[in-house]
């Protein structure tokens, strides 16, 4: 049988390939794709990629097949996939901390080379999740809502806090929400102008303020506490430095975010750092954690996944959807294929 799937390489090109669907291990699933989301991760493939790749993580799909030794889902069942599991054998995971090992299969290491931009994927069986009751568009942004879970997790971010949300794009903004059900105080959120969807999303979802980093210097900006207690930080790291300057004593930064080249490489002071006894903590969100919990915060009407998706893609029109999709600055949020 013969399936689309989109590969993406430098600069920027998508080919759209007719390839035969895969065959399963004992352990593995034939999901037919029903939703996947447009991550900056592909974004980054489609900019760097020297090969043509596979690209699509945030899927929700129907499986179709299960492999011989399958026992957590049948054919038929409405499932959203985690982009990476622990390994249970594992000695960090016997030892209790399964969020620290990142070697269970999944879609990117088992070797089957489908991905969710596509029609059909074949995926190891512990990376599906069941759900019922919501729409495949909404049910595939789980994993980037598990993504800004881990990081608020991670910052630790209590009641009573002080938030700055540095950089609100889809993560961002997921953290944010969460940032305002956990009890913080005063969430601030820093974006760039020009991004007003980014904008009015991040006041609807709780920020009490939005800082344009381009138009005004944060260090100067009249914080309530004189400072914040945490921040969320998904931009890339060459931000992180000015960031760090506006924590309080204690104060707690959670950073998610990938640089390229120069951008991986940061300078602190480490005098204040030591002496306002500063903390960093990196969340990569592997293993993708948390998906039960953010299935009820959708159930629940806590976030209102609808509102963060702006742009539909089509698999046959890929590359000019998601060009339109980096072309609209002011309007975009997140891009979602539906099949």
């Amino acid at each position: 049988m013969k399936m689309r799937s989109v590969f993406a390489k430098t600069p920027y090109q998508f080919d759209v390939r007719a390839i035969d669907v895969p065959e399963m291990g004992m352990h593995d699933v034939l999901v037919r794709v029903k939703a996947c989301g447009l991550c900056g991760t592909d974004l980054r493939t489609a900019a760097l990629a020297e090969a043509f790749e596979p690209i699509g993580h945030e899927v929700a799909g129907v499986i179709e097949a299960v492999g011989a030794a399958v026992e957590n889902v049948k054919p038929g069942d409405s499932v959203c996939l985690e982009s990476g599991t622990f390994d249970r054998f594992s000695d960090l995971s016997r030892n209790g901390k399964v969020d620290k090992d990142k070697t269970g299969r999944s879609m990117f290491n088992s070797g089957v080379g489908t991905m969710g931009f596509a029609e059909y994927m074949v995926v190891p069986c512990e990376c599906c999740v069941k759900f019922e009751g919501l729409p495949f568009a909404e049910a595939a942004l789980i994993e980037p809502l598990g993504v800004a879970y881990d990081l608020l997790k991670v910052a630790g971010v209590e009641l009573g806090d002080d938030v700055l949300v540095y950089g609100i794009g889809p993560i961002g903004l997921f953290a944010l929400r969460l940032a305002r059900l956990m009890g913080a105080r005063n969430i601030y959120a820093a974006n760039r102008s020009g991004r007003g969807a980014r904008d009015n999303l991040a006041k609807k979802w709780g920020a009490d303020e939005v800082l344009h980093t381009d138009k005004c210097d944060p260090e100067k900006y009249p914080f309530a506490k004189g400072g914040v207690d945490k921040i969320l930080m998904t931009a890339t790291p060459d931000a992180m430095p000015a960031a760090m300057k506006l924590l309080n004593v204690g104060g707690i930064m959670g950073f998610i975010g990938i640089g390229v080249n120069e951008t991986q490489f940061v300078t602190f002071d480490m005098r204040r750092f030591h002496d306002e006894k500063l903390q960093i903590r990196a969340s990569n969100a592997v293993p993708a954690l948390y998906f039960p919990a953010c299935l009820e915060l959708l159930k629940s009407g806590m976030v209102d996944m609808r509102a963060m998706i702006s742009h539909k893609i089509r698999l046959d029109r890929f590359a000019e959807d998601v060009a339109a999709y980096n072309r609209d600055r002011a309007g975009a949020l997140k891009a979602v294929m539906e099949l």
